[in-house]
């Protein structure tokens, strides 16, 4: 694979898509909620540096992931003092980062033209609107694999010291921040094995079992979080229709995004056609380099779901590997029908995933558009009424500790992790802290329950349980419901999340006497 020369003036048709993707994304960060992951991750990122080696060194870090992402947001935060509005651009510039560098790995694989379709591919990928602002681990993750995937070509190139050495430290922060790195990193040694067979360029035996020596020693201090994941996040026994469903769900959303949900038929029967005639294209018209990365990327996909680790948040692992050969078949192909192919399911795919997006009322997930902001906003001001609030949604107690600037430290407030955990208000609490603190009754009490996983259920079922028992009922106010309830119930085994996302109840603790709740949806 020869070096190519650059031209003065190839990377304006490169960072022009990027430029207008960084806009939107920056625009558009107030539509689209802080979910729980997010809430976690920059909780955590408050703590201090030894506190986070140490929790993922014992392996009881919080996260299904390792921790240099959380590093690094620790120290933005310090740097910015965590204002709301720069919360989610490293993300952002990791992400554009990232496609920018799939964008030079396909360029080494066909040349100036598949640089510029990969890069146009992923800055209108509707899943890439969503998870690549979230501040979280997910675009870091992104710009890993596009960095490893470019140096890996790069390498193959000019088999020197120094891009060994940047191949490497991809390798290293890969697997420091996810540990389904390992993957990524074994699809390539299978690569080096195919080329060899083929009779392409490839690295000698020695250099191949060195560089797995050096990934070996560099995952030592995470083994322990590797352990932990293993005994609780791996589960292999679902059926065959269940593996099935959940794979070509998730295949699905890695192209069009959770924006229109499968349920939705005349959306989704069109882009799943679009999204399967996409991938046999890019397959039949990719070169084979590419070809190879599209079935690596498929088949950790299927990894993935065997082991019951296949949820939408783990796609960026393996978005990379697919938007390149994508990406390529675009920009390389010979055969007129092959390019109107392509454009064509492309731009079915990102119609209706940007429909969706538009919409918003489609979403399979509709954790992006939860009203946490206008919820927490609405408690803020019954807690100055003198109303104690619980509740058990990260994205809700994230958002009304920038409310209540928690804790006050006048015009200098800075972001030192969210309640009621990690900062402090003498009437927010969780379920279980208010429970262990003899559930102290105001004359107002307010229950908030939203998505947050099955240990807070029990505390939650407990704490309203007493608030039954001491107050007057008011009010249940239901909002934002799931509209594929029925359908993940179904198909999704273990579902165990509410048909309705947030529910509210408001307690008059004046009278003992307790009214029967009645449950309100709204609109």
């Amino acid at each position: 694979m020869p070096a190519r020369v650059r031209k003065r003036n190839e990377m304006a048709p490169q960072i022009m898509p990027l430029l207008l993707l960084g806009i939107a994304l920056v625009s558009s960060n107030r539509y689209f909620t802080v979910i729980n992951d997010e809430a976690w991750t920059l909780d955590a990122a408050t703590n201090p540096v030894h506190t986070t080696l140490a929790w993922f060194q014992n392996g009881a870090g919080p996260f299904e992931h390792a921790p240099v992402y959380d590093l690094l947001l620790h120290f933005w935060l310090l740097a910015t003092g965590g204002a709301f509005e720069y919360l989610r651009v490293p993300s952002i510039l990791f992400f554009l980062a990232g496609l920018f560098l799939l964008g030079r790995a396909a360029r080494r694989i066909g040349g100036a033209a598949c640089g510029v379709a990969a890069i146009w591919v992923g800055a209108l990928w509707p899943l890439g609107f969503h998870y690549g602002r979230l501040a979280a681990w997910n675009p870091f993750l992104f710009f890993l694999i596009a960095g490893l995937t470019h140096a890996y070509f790069r390498y193959l190139e000019d088999q020197t010291f120094d891009r060994w050495a940047v191949l490497s430290l991809f390798g290293v922060a890969l697997l420091w921040t996810n540990y389904l790195g390992w993957t990524v990193l074994v699809f390539l040694l299978i690569d080096q094995i195919l080329r060899r067979r083929a009779g392409d360029q490839a690295p000698s035996a020695v250099l191949i079992a060195r560089t797995g020596a050096l990934f070996c020693l560099a995952f030592i201090p995470v083994f322990r979080g590797v352990r932990s994941e293993l005994a609780s996040g791996i589960h292999v026994n679902h059926s065959a229709l269940t593996l099935l469903s959940n794979a070509a769900f998730n295949l699905y959303t890695l192209l069009i995004s959770e924006s229109v949900a499968p349920w939705y038929w005349r959306l989704s029967v069109p882009g799943g056609l679009a999204v399967l005639g996409c991938l046999v294209l890019a397959f039949l018209s990719a070169p084979r380099p590419a070809r190879r990365f599209l079935l690596y990327g498929l088949l950790i996909l299927l990894f993935m779901a065997v082991t019951g680790t296949l949820t939408s948040k783990r796609l960026f692992l393996i978005a990379p590997w697919i938007l390149l050969p994508i990406g390529v078949a675009v920009g390389s192909s010979a055969a007129r029908s092959m390019r109107i192919g392509m454009a064509l399911t492309l731009l079915i795919i990102a119609g209706i995933g940007w429909y969706g997006i538009y919409a918003r009322n489609h979403y399979s997930d509709p954790r992006f558009v939860e009203p946490w902001l206008q919820t927490a906003g609405d408690a803020a001001d019954k807690i100055q009424s003198g109303a104690t609030v619980i509740a058990n949604s990260p994205s809700f107690f994230f958002y009304l500790t920038y409310i209540l600037r928690v804790p006050d430290s006048g015009a200098n407030w800075k972001f030192a992790g969210a309640l009621p955990d990690s900062v402090h208000h003498p009437r927010v609490y969780s379920a279980e802290t208010w429970l262990a603190s003899g559930h102290p009754i105001s004359p107002a009490m307010t229950w908030i329950h939203g998505v947050a996983g099955s240990q807070t259920e029990k505390p939650m079922n407990d704490a309203v349980g007493e608030l039954d028992r001491s107050c007057g009922g008011r009010t249940s106010h239901l909002t934002t419901r799931d509209q594929g309830y029925a359908w993940k119930l179904r198909f999704l085994p273990g579902f165990d999340e509410p048909q309705w996302r947030i529910e509210i109840r408001e307690y008059d603790c004046t009278s003992a006497i307790s009214p029967e709740i009645l449950r309100l949806p709204t609109p």
